[in-house]
């Protein structure tokens, strides 16, 4: 059979879903531009932006950089690699920007070549230089596997070229860190990876259903996985049901959503309490699709059965006039070294309505990371103050990011001590944790936009995605139209009001018999010999009964 051929990219697709590869293979897709406006054509964006920046550094550094020149219209990939190769025997050349390259199948473009610092001096009738390959990505902290593999394959197709091996592959991350990694220590496993791919592509297998994954949201084919989802009426669509819980319910011969929501019988491998669970999330699901118009269907989760399930309204304090709703809006490529959080989102009682019924949001804005600090730390001394005139309020949000990223803004500075004395005492009150632990509800994800529908919570036209303030924001960053920030308000508002609303229904539907959660915790004591067992615990491998002990 005759293949497409593939990019280091498209294997790296494969690596996460192998059913991509089926499609590429057997149902090309035309290429298409990305979506003027869209997350991904961001994203591109700034990855050619932070590529333009190393190829400056390069410059600035002294080397003598060459662009190879552009592919021809007339011209295949293999006959524009052909024709720049000349240029690896140049001994005046430092780096050599965006070659192309072709070996055995797979076909890509190397974002530089880069001569060892070692044959800097080369002359004329010197041996031809070595080449070691650098890619520039947007990963801040270390390689990505993905990234690793598609280095091993420049390099193995300069090795082909130059007769030659290559030493050193290099990345240089969105941090401004270059990670070097020898070759030798990752080039077996590209070979294992390869024989793999080899006989996949010899026997594609068009029959398996595609499964979610973390390349769905970048892939052209994700239109095509969804509708065949809906027509399967596939398990994906239960909400919180992982992939192993999907592979087990597939052995007992329970494919659908509609399966799940008729099975009573024991599933092996699934726990009874877990399975019951599904059950009824399937079943509220299902009956929610008979009546999309009206607020999903609830069922309260048994106390009795599960020492966390259930247990939800252990954690609802009693309402007080000082209670915040909290949101926050970030750009995670604010540049290629850092994201920025640019917008910290509030919502109070109007202390001027007697009544106390009316609500005000408070924007506050952060446009560089010297700005995030600072109003990061005001919020931190903003809420720690405000328990002296309401010493029974809290902090309201919907799932962890608020208070992950408020203790990563403040971290090493005066306000650190204060924000983890206000999280010990309970003044956050995350209401994803509540909610689930609380209710099934028949929708297909947990987010704040799903369970608004409770309380019939509306929102305003405009931005209907997180993503959509990020791009309104990045284009603030261009033109500095205020507009784009009006935009991202109303969303924000949007936000902090279904999160009160939430609450407030929640708080109607909170049983009879429930006791208040203490409106302030007593702080955790730290001891440092458990603390030290607990950090050993957690080092152990994940999975095991050690690292388990240590959650």
């Amino acid at each position: 059979m005759t293949t497409r051929p593939l990019s280091p990219s498209a294997i790296t697709a494969w690596l996460e879903c192998s059913w991509y590869l089926t499609q590429r293979q057997l149902a090309p897709l035309a290429a298409t531009p990305l979506e003027p406006g869209s997350l991904a054509e961001l994203v591109a964006d700034k990855g050619l932006a932070h590529e333009a920046e190393c190829l400056a550094a390069f410059e600035q550094a002294g080397h003598t950089v060459l662009a190879v020149p552009e592919r021809l219209p007339s011209e295949t990939l293999a006959e524009h690699a052909a024709r720049a190769r000349p240029l690896l025997q140049r001994t005046d050349i430092d780096v050599l920007y965006q070659f192309p390259l072709v070996s055995g199948g797979i076909q890509g473009i190397a974002d530089f070549l880069v001569r060892p610092t070692r044959q800097s001096s080369l002359q004329s009738g010197d041996p031809p230089p070595t080449w070691e390959p650098y890619d520039a990505k947007l990963a801040r902290t270390a390689a990505k596997a993905g990234h690793v593999l598609q280095l091993c394959f420049y390099a193995e197709a300069l090795e082909e070229l130059l007769g030659r091996p290559v030493e050193n592959i290099h990345l240089w991350l969105g941090s401004g860190i270059i990670q070097s990694l020898p070759l030798k220590d990752y080039a077996p496993y590209w070979r294992r990876l390869r024989t793999r791919l080899t006989a996949n592509l010899e026997h594609l297998d068009p029959t398996p259903a595609p499964a979610p994954c973390s390349h769905c949201q970048f892939c052209e084919y994700e239109p095509t996985c969804i509708a065949r989802w809906r027509d399967d009426d596939s398990l994906v669509f239960v909400a919180d049901l992982s992939s192993s819980d999907t592979v087990r319910l597939g052995a007992a011969n329970v494919p659908t959503l509609a399966d799940l929501a008729a099975r009573t019988e024991p599933v092996e491998g699934l726990d009874a309490r877990r399975l019951t669970r599904l059950h009824d999330q399937a079943a509220l699901q299902l009956a929610a699709r008979s009546h999309p118009d009206q607020p999903p269907p609830v069922k309260a989760l048994d106390p009795s059965l599960d020492p966390v399930a259930g247990h939800g309204y252990d954690l609802l304090p009693s309402p007080d006039p000082g209670d915040l709703f909290f949101d926050l809006e970030g750009h995670p490529f604010y540049s290629a070294e850092l994201g920025l959080f640019f917008l910290f989102g509030l919502l109070a009682r109007d202390p001027g309505e007697h009544l106390g019924e009316s609500w005000a949001y408070d924007p506050r804005w952060a446009h560089d990371p010297g700005e995030e600090a600072a109003t990061a730390q005001a919020l931190v001394h903003f809420f720690a103050t405000r328990r002296a005139s309401h010493p029974g309020y809290h902090v309201y949000h919907y799932n962890h990011t608020e208070r992950s990223a408020l203790a990563a803004m403040v971290q090493d500075t005066p306000a650190a001590p204060i924000f983890a004395e206000l999280c010990a005492t309970g003044l956050f009150v995350d209401l994803l944790t509540l909610a689930k632990n609380a209710f099934v509800v028949g929708v297909e994800s947990y987010s704040l936009k799903s369970l608004e529908k409770l309380p019939g919570y509306r929102r305003n036209a405009g931005i209907e995605r997180g993503a959509g303030a990020v791009l309104d924001y990045d284009a603030y960053m261009q033109d500095h139209d205020p507009a784009h920030l009006d935009a991202i308000a109303h969303y924000n508002e949007d936000d902090v009001r279904a999160t009160l609303a939430l609450r407030d229904w929640l708080v109607a539907h909170r049983p009879p018999d429930q006791l208040w959660r203490e409106p302030v915790l007593e702080p955790y004591e730290s001891d440092p010999e458990r603390s030290s067992l607990e950090a050993a615990l957690l080092n152990a491998a994940p999975g095991t009964a050690e690292h388990l002990l240590g959650l």
